[in-house]
């Protein structure tokens, strides 16, 4: 039951994660206000290919960067990058600068990609529509068309701290539930308020203070677990942690941020359950609100992907039969976090 909650879990972020790559990435860089799909191309870093400016512009998508330009003449710089898997070591091949100028259609995307042969890194563009590569053309004026081309401009820096995030840690503290004597002599025991964790959370972060600082709210819900195992038995402990919190980040630098959060915490459906010659071990809790604060650091790693690390307190208990445990505990959770 709760490997299966787990595994549940983990595909619902993956498809999360898949879902949004395929759109949340795209970044506007044309002035005015926003243009139909119909009106607009689309560059994509495709096959072992980041694209690192576009008219001269710097962008920072990362290799799920998508841009979306007015149709015409654009200019664009990239990077190539192929990992070789080997047995023991992978290799990774790495290009200098690489650029290519075309000409691009209303309503067309196109897939920027880069190949590595023989020693030598080459790039191409695909055009998605026809499934053609697209013909490179001098960089100096625009080309005999249709369509005048207009150049990309700046577009605005995404803040960390809107989006999806996953998260993997864990916790230790609060009082014993349950204890074991191994064959060995060893003493393992259960604490209710220990056991690592997986997590699924989403943030706001709406308001911000120019680039310095932004405020905003959070919500995870997670699979916690902890077991004691033995050849003939095993008792497990597991819960569903529940966290809404207020949030802010600090700037530190262009890409490092300060994170700090407060709020409300609950576990949903605490409980012990035995199995082999511990099957008679069972036991659900109840689980009051508590509260928790966190406190930790964040990468932009790009425009639209964050790493994280922070270190968290969360005071709780639980409760049965008019007893109550202390499940107050400190943890640390990384998280990678995609940022709309």
């Amino acid at each position: 039951m709760a490997s299966g909650v787990a595994q549940i879990a983990t595909v619902t972020a993956m498809m999360i994660l898949l879902t949004l790559s395929g759109s949340a990435c795209t970044t506007v860089m044309y002035a005015g206000p926003n243009r139909r799909p119909t009106e607009t191309a689309l560059l994509i870093s495709g096959k072992h290919a980041t694209i690192e400016s576009v008219d001269g512009v710097p962008v920072n998508g990362g290799p799920l960067g998508r841009y979306e330009v007015l149709p015409g003449q654009h200019r664009v710089g990239l990077a190539g990058q192929k990992t070789d898997t080997g047995i023991f070591v992978n290799t990774v091949h790495r290009s200098g600068r690489l650029g290519t100028c075309f000409f691009t259609k209303p309503g067309h995307e196109y897939d920027v990609r880069a190949s590595l042969d023989d020693g030598f890194w080459t790039n191409e563009v695909v055009d998605r529509q026809s499934q053609t590569i697209v013909d490179d053309i001098a960089c100096a004026g625009p080309p005999d068309g249709t369509y005048q081309g207009v150049a990309a401009v700046l577009p605005q820096k995404p803040h960390p701290g809107t989006g999806v995030f996953v998260g993997f840690g864990g916790d230790i503290g609060g009082d014993d539930l349950f204890r074991a004597t191994m064959s060995t002599g060893e003493t393992q025991k259960l604490n209710a308020g220990t056991g690592g964790h997986f997590t699924l959370g989403a943030t706001a972060t709406p308001l911000w203070i120019r680039d310095i600082a932004g405020f905003g709210v959070g919500a995870r819900l997670g699979f916690k677990f902890d077991s004691v195992d033995a050849t003939n038995g095993s008792v497990q402990l597991f819960s569903y942690p529940l966290s809404l919190w207020a949030q802010s980040y600090l700037s530190l630098s262009e890409r490092w941020f300060l994170s700090l959060a407060s709020g409300a915490h609950k576990e949903l459906g605490p409980g012990l359950s035995g199995k082999g010659v511990a099957s008679g071990v069972q036991a659900n809790y109840a689980s009051p609100w508590g509260w928790l604060i966190d406190g930790g650091v964040l990468f932009a790693e790009t425009w639209h992907l964050a790493l994280g690390f922070s270190v968290r307190y969360t005071k709780m208990h639980y409760s049965i039969g008019g007893q109550n445990i202390d499940a107050s505990n400190v943890g640390g959770v990384r998280t990678a976090h995609f940022n709309l």
